[in-house]
């Protein structure tokens, strides 16, 4: 029988006291105990089906926000932890384009890694407690695999990519990237689970092809120029590596997954294609 996927949304004055009675039941049944040394928290957004709330995030009203988070047993492993943060964090309309501070306790070695992504600094017994940058976490905790596509663009950084073992072919090991650049997804096999991404840069330079505007699509934001220049990549360095560490490799990218930077599909395939002639094992 394939299971219902649950709503994430944020609570609301008007539900029903159903809801409410249903958060207290997971509450006592996860044996979550909702306490801060500063003001009262509540439940604030729910995972639920039907009146069923299956996860909750219960947050302080005002910052430094100290949260929980809890989902039912039968519900983990499908990331409703990371979408009901996203989502809590977006409710926070001053501080959407800033930092906030905030306290929080994780227990599960996922989360943990959010918020070790996040800069948090942690202690022994699993507490976290920094400031965040909101756009940040929310790019990260909204990221899927399942995004990972020919065309797609992400912003990614060269030492998280090595860290994570992907192995980069360059012709000329010197002019590998290095730091955060923007990447192009050009192939993905999933008989062998190996994705290949190719570095652009914004400058022409010996070797580099163009990426015509033409060939791109995406979110026009302030101080984000892809739309408006364009881009180039050199056929001579590719990077392969498993399309799950890619969450871990985002380094600057703000958009959210209906809004993604692309190259169209010939673009990607021409990258490839080229990239093939000059390197071996790719």
């Amino acid at each position: 029988m394939t299971q219902v996927t649950p709503v994430i949304r944020p609570l609301q004055s008007g539900d029903s006291q159903d809801l409410h009675s249903s958060i207290l039941q997971l509450q006592e049944d996860l044996k979550i105990a909702v306490v801060s040394l500063t003001e009262p928290k509540v439940p604030t957004t729910v995972a639920i089906i039907e009146n069923d709330v299956v996860g909750c995030l219960w947050s302080t009203a005002t910052a430094p926000f100290d949260i929980d988070i809890g989902v039912r047993e039968n519900y983990r492993g499908q990331g409703l932890s990371f979408s009901m943060l996203a989502t809590w964090l977006k409710t926070l309309p001053e501080n959407a384009n800033g930092t906030v501070a905030l306290s929080v306790t994780a227990t599960s070695p996922a989360m943990r890694r959010v918020l070790e992504f996040a800069r948090l600094r942690g202690d022994n017994d699993n507490n976290f407690i920094g400031d965040i940058e909101v756009a940040r976490l929310v790019t990260f905790l909204e990221f899927s695999v399942s995004e990972v596509a020919p065309g797609l663009v992400l912003w990614l950084h060269a030492g998280n990519l090595q860290h994570f073992e992907a192995k980069c072919h360059c012709l000329d090991p010197s002019k590998a990237a290095q730091g955060r650049h923007p990447f192009v997804c050009v192939d993905v096999n999933m008989s062998v689970g190996i994705s290949t991404w190719m570095p652009l840069n914004s400058k022409r330079g010996k070797g580099r092809h163009p990426i015509r505007l033409t060939d791109k699509s995406g979110t026009s934001r302030p101080g984000d120029n892809w739309l408006t220049e364009d881009s180039y990549y050199h056929p001579a360095q590719a990077w392969t590596c498993k399309p799950r560490i890619i969450r871990g490799c985002l380094s600057g990218e703000r958009t959210a997954p209906e809004t993604r930077n692309r190259v169209s599909a010939h673009i990607a395939a021409e990258m490839l294609e080229r990239a093939r002639r000059l390197l071996e094992g790719i």
